[in-house]
């Protein structure tokens, strides 16, 4: 056999003994990484980290090791070790490295680094593709930090990108209700309630909105009704409007012509009523997530045939009488969710 072959079937062989050590230690760094996380679940952080030194030793690059290794240094009270990992996963664009983000945004806003927190997070929404759980973390920042109007933006980036993440709805429709402004405050979470109709957070956001359609409210024995108004200044003049409107719909219920209406026909009429009110108002210069999605959303949902259900399903985790009409109504509650298939994420013009 001539030596030229000869060779190049020993560096053959040689190079797939090679490429079979490297898929065998790759296999035992994932084995490693998963019993680390097996212990790291089990709350036994200091023996998970016993787990992932050894696939350090391995390959000390690895983002999805470097990740969880920070995850259980962060658990243990070492956030320096933590951050320290998590800069080396972070670097990956991958899901640890997304990961890995987040739990970097979360140390430093901790540390009272908020400024480094919003910086990490505008900058890795560029590098993710404006991926909504980086949107999301950087409004929870911002909005501990007071600067509400990039908290705002942040959430509405989180839904644009992901239009069921509930928590996001949740999150700017709380920020906006400490802010006053009530129809900014209605409109996600009522959105959120078409996400997550019967949870602690659903009961908690139902609070919130009843407090919402209430406020400023004072209805005396006989026919006095007070109303007072507390708009802030920086609200679009559209908005400002809406908050009598929403007064003027919840002081309806005592009027002459609802006598005898049920609680439920009373919160319909009220809720009809503020979706096409809104649908009406001048809004302009503002373009944003509520111009062009709430809004339109809701008020296409008030012109439907669909009015009836959505109420009955977002009250549901309060509302017996509701929970009781679902029950009965199957064919009208899937009709709804086709007509939100064919709704949801299209034009609404």
């Amino acid at each position: 056999m001539p030596k030229s072959v000869l060779l190049y079937i020993v560096c053959g062989f040689l190079i797939l003994s090679n490429i079979g050590q490297s898929f065998g230690q790759m296999d035992s760094i994932q084995k490693i990484i998963d019993r680390g996380v097996d212990l790291h679940n089990q709350g036994k952080y200091e023996l998970s980290l016993v787990e992932y030194r050894k696939a350090l030793k391995l390959d000390n690059t690895n983002p999805l090791l470097n990740y969880e290794m920070a995850l259980s240094y962060y658990y243990m009270g070492d956030k320096a070790k933590s951050e320290d990992h998590a800069v080396i996963a972070a670097k990956d664009l991958s899901e640890s490295g997304v990961h890995a983000v987040i739990l970097l945004g979360t140390i430093y806003d901790e540390q009272g680094k908020g400024k480094k927190s919003i910086k990490l997070f505008e900058k890795a929404a560029k590098k993710y593709s404006d991926y909504y759980l980086i949107w999301f973390n950087l409004g929870v920042t911002a909005n501990g930090m007071g600067d509400y109007d990039l908290a705002a933006h942040a959430f509405e980036k989180a839904v644009n990108n992901r239009l069921d993440h509930g928590s996001s709805h949740y999150a700017l429709g709380t920020m906006m209700q400490v802010q006053g402004r009530r129809a900014e405050a209605m409109l996600p979470l009522y959105f959120f309630l078409l996400l997550e109709p019967d949870s602690d957070r659903s009961r908690n956001a139902l609070v919130t909105l009843n407090d919402l359609w209430s406020e400023g409210v004072s209805m005396e024995a006989g026919e006095n009704v007070t109303i007072t108004l507390s708009v802030p200044e920086d609200v679009n003049i559209g908005l400002q409007s809406s908050d009598m409107m929403i007064s003027m719909l919840e002081v309806s219920k005592s009027l002459e012509q609802n006598v005898g209406k049920s609680e439920y026909e009373l919160y319909e009429d009220k809720l009809k009523g503020l979706f096409n009110y809104l649908s009406e108002v001048d809004l302009k210069p503002r373009q944003d997530f509520y111009t062009n999605y709430y809004i339109p959303f809701f008020a296409k949902i008030a012109e439907s045939e669909h009015m009836e259900t959505f109420v009955h399903f977002v009250l549901q985790s309060t509302d017996d009488e509701s929970m009781k009409w679902l029950a009965t109504n199957s064919q009208k509650l899937e009709d709804f969710f086709d007509w939100l298939d064919a709704t949801e994420g299209k034009s609404l013009e």
